[in-house]
């Protein structure tokens, strides 16, 4: 039989083919291609509903990240683990899909780029790149401190006008045993909207991650996030997305 490394969740190998039948099916009634119906069009329709709110101006369904811009609704849920990354999108109103399946630990640069284009080519979707703000360190400060997660732990510092991050892996993936892989080197990012930041240099140039807003009525929808708050009262800058952390 075949053997597989490290299997991806739920130990499901799939290729591109899959998964655009995949989106097909969610992108149509609940039907299967010989009509069997396995769930109904209200079923559909209330997956790719937002019902709280996720980062990056984005909400979540059910299993799906949603976000609507200028011309149309993007629905999203990609993956990632040990080597790894992939993108899955759709458009459904416009009856457009797109996967990208990559194996390395920096494909989500292939992946960002391949989905931006194909959106803006086919359904005509166009995001503007996110820009760094100027920012006085005043307004900066409130976003420095720790961060963590259960996976790594984020240090926020004010530096010349920029926030350094530093990222420092805590080990315990893919197995509880596992020793965390050595810290990357320290990045500059900038506010580029309302609690939302974008890396300025580094290999994960271009990223953002954000602050939720609404931390309560977040953690409510998301106590999963292994989310971890220091002594006193809760704060809005007490708080990082737990997949954002590990993705600086």
């Amino acid at each position: 039989g075949q053997r597989i490394g490290f299997k991806p969740a739920g130990g499901i190998s799939s290729t591109v083919r899959d998964q655009l039948r995949y989106a097909r099916f969610h992108m149509g009634d609940g039907s299967a291609p010989d009509g069997t119906r396995l769930l109904s069009a209200a079923s559909i329709a209330q997956m790719q509903t937002p019902t709280a709110p996720a980062a990056n101006g984005e909400f979540s369904g059910i299993s799906w990240f949603i976000k609507d811009v200028a011309g149309g609704r993007i629905v999203r849920h990609g993956g990632a683990t040990l080597g790894q990354l992939s993108a899955f999108v759709m458009v459904p109103a416009r009856r457009f899909a797109i996967t990208v399946l990559t194996n390395a630990d920096r494909g989500d640069e292939l992946n960002r780029a391949v989905v931006k284009l194909a959106l803006e080519l086919f359904p005509g979707l166009a995001e503007p790149d996110p820009a760094p703000l100027e920012t006085p360190d005043a307004q900066l400060a409130e976003y420095a401190g720790s961060y963590e997660s259960m996976a790594s732990r984020l240090e926020l510092a004010v530096e010349s006008g920029r926030l350094r991050v530093q990222l420092t892996p805590k080990g315990g993936f893919p197995t509880k045993d596992s020793p965390p892989e050595p810290a990357p080197p320290p990045v500059l990012a900038a506010l580029c909207g309302p609690d939302q930041l974008i890396v300025l240099d580094g290999k994960k140039e271009f990223d953002t991650f954000s602050f939720p807003q609404d931390l309560e009525e977040f953690c409510h929808h998301a106590p999963e996030t292994g989310a971890q708050f220091g002594e006193g009262p809760l704060k809005r800058t007490d708080w990082l997305p737990a997949w954002h952390i590990g993705n600086v």
